[in-house]
């Protein structure tokens, strides 16, 4: 009768490893693709903030980026993100008469970052994220 019993309690622990197995092989995957898309949409949200404070204090002439706009947007970056998430050349400033459908004379701020992803999400994210701000001047 002991022999019996024993031999059903390592089947029941082999058949839990069995169905861990299993269920691990989707949970895993999906819970890193969770906190990629997480990461990925705070980075995207984040640079649209900095692009319309940067769009806003380049065309109020704001003393903090009239020397160079794109090295506030970086800084903006760096305080708001990852340091080094931007530089730069990833930054493109540009007065405009039509923003969006509206016409003025606008300040535009356009930042594109490469999407940094290389786990589960990668197939499914473009290249880049790209925003921009228009403010009017």
């Amino acid at each position: 009768m002991t022999w019996v019993r024993s031999r059903w309690v390592r089947s029941r622990r082999a058949s839990a490893a069995v169905e861990f197995a299993i269920v691990a092989t989707v949970l895993i995957p999906l819970t890193f693709a969770i906190i990629e898309l997480g990461l990925v949409l705070w980075m995207q949200t984040a640079m649209q903030s900095v692009a319309s404070q940067t769009a806003r204090c380049a065309a109020i002439g704001s003393p903090q980026c009239s020397g160079n706009v794109p090295a506030y947007a970086v800084t903006l970056a760096n305080n708001w993100t990852l340091a080094g998430a931007i530089t730069q050349s990833n930054v493109a400033v540009s007065a405009t008469t039509t923003c969006n459908g509206a016409s003025a004379t606008f300040e535009k701020v356009t930042i594109s970052v490469p999407v940094w992803s290389t786990m589960v999400l990668q197939p499914f994210l473009p290249d880049t994220i790209t925003v921009s701000s228009c403010y009017p001047t």
